[in-house]
């Protein structure tokens, strides 16, 4: 291999043994496939969420700092196989590794970027031709076309044919190199990566992933021809368990039991046996308040309730913090022990239905402003799942409600804050008139936040049965639109902040 100017030459010449040794190693650890996966630097596409061609290929300053350490991060690992997605930025983003390494990538439509919307449903028998794939001498020494079959891109124009895609690609993947021993880069994009892993790990595709530009993921061929995950962005993966709190307002603890529902965020191969559940909850200076030991039944690979514990509300107090510790068991053998902080709800939760009305009008923040007219829309949910459909641009939200005497008198003088969990893209928010926070920025700078919780202070302590309006202008141009993920809730900033930590 040849020195280059990266600084990678001394140590690749040096690891040359090194590497060698590994895959003697690898080769002898057992015949499973090893598939890697790899997304594109950052684009500016991905910075505004503008999608065009020219923003798909054009890296931004942080995309341009990755793909030039693209080489570093993909020295420690040794591929029989590297297939690219025949976009520029895909390309683009390994090609400084296939220099850095004499290494030729092969074209595979089958990763090109699609299907973001697709949620599990039957993949069409047949998919559409698109363009012509096209290698310019200039790359014809790092690229060339897989096959006779990789000579066009697919079309896809609905879900239906993208998950026909994923399946073909996925199939091709387990027929080509399953039970071979050999090791597959996959370089593509990110709702492809997240659809292609929970494929790999035989569970319904619908985005639960999230590939991280140039950061290596890893799914390791099990003896029974499964997957498991060994790398996730770049990190160990142990599969993980989460303990989700049901109630989101301090009035939930009135009505009875607390419930804590137990979800899985990432899923290998089912058990065969049920699990086995230890439990302490405990507050601040560590006494046990409850505590339990559960057996239940075999997981499914799905995000639905695991099992859920109720546990007694009557000794749990609004605000306070505590600590689940939990041991999982499948069989004797210790699958995660963790420790979880739970904030009992001290908030009250604003849900529901608010009106929405898209314009400009700046006037539509004042508290009375008329709004009996508006549509009707349900907060958290995106906008184009029921009031505006295909709609990009801007639109203002606006929320009347009225502190109950309860929530009063447990916030007190304390400093409260809204909190939003994620608004697509920008947003401006007023709380009685006035302004309080804005995250992202509208037209024409088209800076996204939409995966960003907002934490917004309301400067004024609030009155029993005192009437309030949240206003919220919203710019969207791409996607779904709105305060499209919760909770939404009113509370002390500082229980907030740590839901928001948590």
């Amino acid at each position: 291999m040849k020195q280059t100017g990266s600084g990678l030459g001394i140590w690749r010449g040096a690891g040359l043994l090194a590497w060698a040794v590994f895959g003697v190693c690898a080769a002898l650890a057992g015949d499973g496939a090893k598939i890697y996966y790899i997304r594109h630097g950052e684009t500016m596409g991905n910075v505004t969420r503008d999608y065009s061609e020219e923003n798909q290929c054009t890296f931004s300053p942080k995309g341009l700092e990755q793909v030039a350490a693209v080489p570093e991060v993909l020295a420690p690992y040794s591929f029989d196989v590297i297939a690219v997605s025949p976009t520029w930025r895909t390309r683009q983003t390994i090609l400084p590794y296939l220099k850095a390494f004499e290494r030729k990538g092969a074209i595979w439509p089958e990763i090109e970027e699609g299907g973001c919307d697709v949620h599990g449903g039957v993949a069409a028998e047949t998919i559409p031709q698109g363009a012509r794939i096209e290698i310019t001498p200039e790359e014809e020494t790092w690229f060339e076309l897989r096959d006779a079959d990789t000579e066009y891109r697919f079309a896809p124009t609905n879900n239906s044919e993208s998950l026909a895609i994923f399946e073909r690609g996925i199939r091709m993947l387990k027929e080509q190199f399953g039970g071979t021993g050999k090791s597959v880069l996959l370089v593509s994009h990110s709702c492809t990566g997240s659809r292609y892993f929970e494929l790999l790990l035989g569970i319904e595709p619908r985005g639960r992933f999230g590939p991280q530009n140039a950061t290596v993921s890893l799914f390791e061929e099990q003896p029974d021809g499964s997957y498991r995950m060994a790398l996730y962005n770049g990190r160990p993966f142990t599969q993980r368990y989460r303990w989700e709190m049901s109630a989101q307002d301090y009035r939930d603890l009135q009505k009875g039991p607390l419930e804590l529902v137990l979800r899985g965020e990432y899923f290998g191969p089912v058990p065969k046996e049920g699990y086995h559940l230890t439990w302490e909850l405990t507050n601040d200076d560590h006494s046990s308040k409850q505590g339990g030991d559960e057996v239940f039944p075999m997981m499914e690979n799905s995000e639905s309730a695991l099992h859920t514990l109720l546990i007694r509300s009557d000794d749990l107090q609004p605000g306070e913090n505590m600590v689940m510790k939990t041991a999982l068991y499948d069989g004797d053998a210790l699958v995660q022990e963790w420790e979880q902080n739970l904030y009992i709800p001290d908030t009250l939760n604003l849900a529901g239905e608010w009106k929405i009305k898209p314009g400009e009008n700046p006037a539509r923040s004042e508290p009375d402003y008329d709004d009996q007219v508006w549509y009707p829309t349900q907060v958290p949910g995106p906008w184009e799942h029921d009031a505006l459909p295909n709609y990009d641009g801007t639109a203002w939200y606006r929320y009347r409600f009225t502190v109950p005497t309860e929530c009063a008198e447990l916030w007190g003088d304390q400093p409260l804050a809204l909190y939003m969990g994620a608004i697509d893209d920008a947003d401006v928010t007023w709380f009685d008139g006035k302004e309080i926070g804005a995250s992202g920025r509208f037209p024409p700078e088209k800076v996204t936040a939409y995966d960003q919780a907002r934490i917004y202070p309301i400067s004024s302590s609030l009155a029993a049965d005192s009437e309030h309006v949240v206003a919220v202008r919203v710019s969207d141009w791409m996607g779904a639109g709105g305060i499209w993920k919760g909770p939404v809730l009113i509370g002390p900033e500082k229980s907030l902040r740590a839901l928001r930590a948590e």
